[in-house]
């Protein structure tokens, strides 16, 4: 075919040229050149096999027609590849044959839906269980295959809802992509943000569940990058999957990978940050090696959404500690208010509800063993607001802790102080101190005999020996009292202390009163709590005046109200 003015020129990658009249397909002018041009349908726009990649001269070719737009949309082909027996010639343009033998045809005939290669920025998340092996080595194949499918649906629900798609799995390990929908970069993290809080908080749940039935809870990081990776489908032709390749998806893998040396559930890359740092309470930047990457990339760490612009101090408090405070860990904030409050010497006035529980002196204490999770989470609440005090936020972390079981809501004020030094005394009341002991201890705290029965209720999330003392650890009920009122004898893992409060008459009618009465208990509890975790601070109750200040001597009375929870 000679070139002239009417015709146009199509080069073909490999420096093989041809020229074609205006309006003929490329297909056709191909094959009447003698270019080996793949075409099973037989150019019928049935299949995709005589496919091109436009390389320059995309607007030489006419529009898609109806039955090429068609099977373009069913295979999700991009607008620079074209149908060669559909595409129209109207100028010179270049371009490339996907298909060349039999093997690609193959390859083309099997691929699904978006299995052409092509670039395209995307969040890239990666999460892995911690310490899952051990598991593994101890359980039953049953379990261990169950609770990993209950784990994946449940953060993979968290990936679907924020409208990203699960990639792979690897392992107890999970690769997921955000494309943003087509709504932009930023859409992209931010999807994959809330899918990366949402992961932790259905986690949360599932470890409800564990620490009930197995004793134990999983603990999960999540790394996320955005940035540009290669999309495509990949594989044999009978068993292949849609993947992203490239840079952006190791330096996710690393990111993940980095959450435990910064001792970390959710790390973000410096270009996630920048598109999502006005939506998310974050911490950092952290600078940290990745394996594989050369020099110190920046990371930040996700804590919570943040609160609407106009949210209080307090509320923003709430926000950040509801995220802080899985259920399964309610029992260890509950117990750092407890213990920090009764580091109370009655001789001197000092210690108390002052925050010295977070010094390392304190916190290796025997007695406040398992308490140094709880301290952590409390650490970074308040980076979010360093002008509150560590006791304010230990008041407010058991507050929340009760909450989050189902408990009385309780708003402790702020205002504690914080110790420069740990406390002298540091002893909860001896398990041998008796009746008389105990509520004397309790009287020099200013508290008093329904205070002592009421907070006892908080073992209704306690252990003692491993032991949950109730048949629900995280539900804040008055079965405490139940199983209290189920002797005699009582059972383990009852405490002496548990013990006193049915052999002691003041007490027991208290326990009574709390048995029958759940409303009743949470009224206690939150007003008892209140004055707890105001022990020792100037303005506070520190000493009661007697034996005559002691309110409520009548529980009957106290049972014929109608309390608030």
């Amino acid at each position: 075919m000679s070139q002239s003015s009417n015709t146009a020129k199509i080069v073909f990658e490999g420096d093989l040229s041809v020229t074609a009249l205006p309006g003929e397909t490329v297909l056709h002018a191909a094959l009447e050149a003698g270019i080996p041009h793949v075409h099973a349908c037989g150019g019928n726009a049935r299949c995709s096999t005589c496919r091109v990649l436009i390389l320059s001269g995309e607007a030489n070719l006419g529009p898609r027609d109806e039955s090429e737009s068609r099977l373009a949309n069913r295979r999700e082909l991009p607008e620079n590849v074209r149908l060669a027996c559909r595409a129209r010639v109207l100028g010179p343009v270049t371009l490339r044959r996907l298909v060349k033998d039999d093997s690609d045809a193959e390859l083309a005939l099997g691929h699904a839906p978006g299995g052409l290669g092509r670039e395209a920025n995307v969040a890239v998340m990666f999460t892995d269980l911690r310490d899952f092996t051990p598991f593994v080595a101890t359980s039953l194949p049953y379990d261990v295959v169950h609770l990993l499918n209950r784990y994946f649906r449940a953060t993979g629900d968290a990936v679907l809802r924020n409208h990203g798609r699960i990639d792979l799995y690897i392992g107890d390990g999970m690769m997921a992509l955000f494309d943003g929908g087509g709504k932009g970069d930023q859409a992209a993290c931010r999807d994959a943000v809330r899918a990366g809080l949402e992961m932790l908080a259905a986690l949360d749940e599932l470890n409800v569940y564990l620490m009930r039935h197995f004793g134990s809870a999983w603990r999960m990081g999540i790394g996320v990058h955005f940035g540009a990776a290669v999309l495509g489908e990949i594989g044999h032709p009978r068993h292949t999957q849609r993947t992203a390749l490239g840079d952006t998806v190791n330096i996710a893998s690393r990111i993940e990978s980095a959450c435990k040396e910064a001792r970390a559930s959710f790390l973000i890359s410096d270009s996630v940050y920048s598109r999502v740092a006005e939506e998310f309470e974050l911490r950092g930047p952290l600078e940290l090696s990745l394996k594989g990457q050369g020099g110190l990339f920046e990371l930040h760490e996700v804590l919570a959404a943040k609160c609407r612009g106009d949210a209080s101090l307090e509320e923003r408090l709430q926000r950040a500690l509801q995220e802080a405070i899985p259920r399964h860990l309610a029992p260890a904030f509950l117990r750092l208010a407890f213990h920090d409050a009764a580091a109370f010497d009655p001789a001197t006035g000092a210690g108390g509800a002052d925050g010295s529980i977070r010094l390392p002196e304190e916190l290796s204490r025997p007695e406040n063993t398992g308490l140094e999770e709880a301290v952590r989470r409390l650490t970074r609440v308040r980076e979010l607001a360093p002008e509150v005090s560590f006791a304010d936020l230990i008041a407010l972390g058991g507050a929340a802790a009760v909450a989050a079981c189902g408990g009385p809501m309780i708003h402790p004020p702020l205002g504690r102080i914080d110790a420069a030094s740990p406390s002298s005394e540091g002893r909860l009341p001896p398990d041998d101190s008796g009746a008389d002991g105990l509520k004397r201890r309790f009287r020099q705290m200013g508290l008093h005999t329904r205070d002592l029965v009421a907070l006892s209720g908080a073992h209704t999330l306690g252990r003692a020996a491993g032991k949950p003392f109730t048949e629900d650890l995280f539900s804040f009920s008055n079965n405490y009292y139940r199983a209290l009122m189920a002797g005699p004898p009582l059972s383990d893992p009852l405490l002496p202390t548990d013990r006193v409060l049915v052999e002691d008459p003041d007490c027991r009618a208290w326990v009574e009163l709390y048995a029958r009465d759940e409303a009743a208990f949470h009224h206690d509890f939150a007003e008892a709590y209140l004055r707890l975790t105001s022990v020792g601070q100037n303005g506070m109750p520190r000493q009661a005046t007697g034996p005559t200040s002691e309110p409520d001597s009548d529980p009957g009375s106290r049972s014929r109200r109608s309390p608030d929870p």
